[in-house]
């Protein structure tokens, strides 16, 4: 009887567990999935929405703070950026203000400066 409790919360417990999916078989641009298949160990993409339109923020040096983050609509047009040594932000300016943001890219090792750190 024990077993079968234990088997029966299992199997439940189990239909609501999230599957882990690929990637590359999501709704992704193609561009954001050649961008993916680099595999760059110093870039980092991020999905966002504003205003029912789905974004690209393409970080192209995490450890870099001089870089400027640039954002794409799907169609590969950049839209705005923001960042760098002034930290501007065109995308304020453009009143485009992000929500629903997930990281969908970023690398496998932690960087500094450049460095890797393992």
């Amino acid at each position: 009887m024990k077993w079968t409790v234990t088997i029966i919360l299992a199997l439940f417990l189990g239909m609501f567990t999230e599957k882990e999916t690929d990637p590359m078989e999501k709704d992704y641009p193609e561009w954001v999935v050649e961008m993916m298949d680099k595999k760059s160990k110093i870039m980092q993409i991020t999905a966002c929405e504003s205003e029912g339109h789905r974004y690209w923020k393409v970080n192209a040096c995490v450890s870099c703070y001089d870089m400027m983050i640039k954002v794409y609509d799907d169609d590969q047009n950049q839209v705005c950026s923001y960042g760098g040594v002034l930290r501007t932000n065109s995308c304020k300016d453009n009143q485009i203000y992000f929500n629903n943001c997930e990281v969908v890219y970023k690398p496998d090792r932690k960087f500094r400066i450049g460095i890797t750190v393992d």
